[in-house]
């Protein structure tokens, strides 16, 4: 009499593909989750990047009472230059908006009302993986135009800002 105390060659085939193509529908669905991943890190990384350029710099010019964009030659970064004063004590403040390589920083400085005593000088890093940064002066000086582009692995994007002052004296 023969015993039945393990498996047979064939359901032990049929067990083992089964597993196999579990393991494969897992693997396929890890790998494209993680590819997945990887890009929407980068769109959103580029999409952070230009959408806090574009506030900052928005954010100071409806401040602002005197907007420069000053456009030095032979180089090929433009500066945004920002005064406003304060309603008041007069003191002066000043924001500086540069791009050096892929980063634009931020200078901000507040003075005395005889921009004798500096109150505060603080640089701060306001978006990196940037590819160009051009502000531009329009309608009589009175619009600011911004146009930020940036990029991160493979995405890439572009924001257009418009902004006009509330005060301008």
């Amino acid at each position: 009499m023969k015993s039945k105390a393990g498996f047979t060659l064939l359901e032990t085939v049929v067990a083992l593909a089964i597993v196999a193509m579990i393991a494969l529908g897992a693997t396929a669905t890890t790998g494209h989750t993680l590819r997945v991943t990887k890009l929407n890190k980068e769109w959103s990384t580029v999409v952070r990047q230009t959408q806090n350029a574009g506030y900052w710099v928005s954010h100071d010019a409806l401040m602002a009472t005197t907007i420069m964009v000053y456009d030095p030659p032979n180089a090929s970064n433009e500066t945004i230059i920002m005064k406003w004063s304060d309603w008041e004590n007069g003191d002066l403040y000043t924001a500086t908006y540069f791009l050096t390589g892929s980063k634009l920083e931020r200078r901000y400085r507040i003075t005395d009302r005889f921009e004798s005593v500096v109150l505060k000088d603080i640089r701060t890093l306001i978006a990196e993986d940037l590819m160009d940064f051009t502000p531009e002066l329009v309608s009589n000086n009175s619009t600011l135009t911004l146009s930020v582009e940036a990029s991160s692995g493979t995405k890439h994007t572009t924001r257009n800002y418009e902004v006009t002052p509330r005060l301008l004296y």
